[in-house]
């Protein structure tokens, strides 16, 4: 479905009595922000991985020393996951 967006009376863009912003507007890139947004991808990126190889670690050394309950262990694991993942999900 297509939006109507049409020109007010004083010839800003209006759309449902909702003015909006010409794309001039918005000024220079903020530089700063974009820096930060970065490093906290990346401090996340770094994070998320050491958080997996340990789980990964400690998912192995349990199956390999306690056998049968190990893998119990690592099916209750992974159904968790996947249960907070899919009942987490807010969309």
């Amino acid at each position: 479905s297509y939006q109507r967006v049409v020109r007010g009376e004083d010839g800003d863009l209006a759309f449902e009595g909702t003015t909006l912003v010409d794309a001039n507007d918005f000024g220079e890139p903020n530089v700063g922000a974009a820096n930060i947004t970065f490093w906290n991808f990346v401090v996340m990126g770094v994070l998320f991985s050491l958080n997996h190889g340990c789980t990964v670690a400690c998912l192995g050394l349990a199956t390999a020393r306690l056998g049968a309950i190990g893998a119990w262990q690592s099916g209750t694991l992974y159904l968790t996951y996947t249960s907070s993942a899919v009942l987490g999900a807010t969309y």
